[in-house]
């Protein structure tokens, strides 16, 4: 393992000094581990594999791809190892996660887009039901006038049913 981790070290061309940082270690415990003098702990070996992509199983020594194969972030590692250090590794990642919540934003454009339009739908089928119902209120008024004046013309015909009477029988 300790050449693998070397060989990752320096494909990543970082020094042990920076390799040792990202294990949260200093220069010489990494350089024990590097060495074959101490073991790198499953919990350091998790923590390279999730960071840089790598297979699992590659640390170890297995016959395995050394990056996953498919993953945005190791290809972007495998292709284009870093010219000065992790610093321009990282650069490149945070450009391709850039890209990626851009993309998200793009998407949440076109739902508002979408939910506007519902919006709009019905809003104009409020608009149009208002409509309906005043246009209701004002037949229902000319209705009731109607009612009024044959009313009246009963009344004035000579029937006993008078306007007051009319109007407390709630006849309209």
């Amino acid at each position: 393992m300790e050449n693998r981790l070397k060989y990752l070290r320096k494909y990543l061309r970082l020094t042990q000094s920076q390799f040792a940082e990202v294990l949260c270690m200093k220069q010489n415990s990494y350089s024990q581990i590097e060495s074959g003098n101490v073991s790198l702990t499953d919990k350091n070996k998790y923590l390279l594999e999730n960071k840089y992509h790598l297979t699992p199983g590659w640390l170890d020594g297995n016959d395995v791809d050394m990056f996953v194969k498919g993953d945005a972030i190791a290809g972007i590692i495998e292709k284009s190892t870093p010219i000065t250090n992790k610093e321009r590794l990282r650069e490149q990642i945070l450009d391709e996660l850039v890209e990626q919540r851009l993309e998200l934003q793009n998407d949440s454009v076109s739902m508002s887009r979408e939910v506007f339009e519902q919006i709009s739908r019905l809003t104009e089928t409020v608009l149009s039901q208002q409509r309906t119902i005043e246009s209701m209120q004002e037949q229902n008024k000319k209705f009731l006038a109607q009612q009024e004046n044959t009313a009246r013309c009963v009344h004035v015909s000579g029937s006993d049913i008078s306007m007051q009477d009319t109007k407390n029988q709630n006849i309209k």
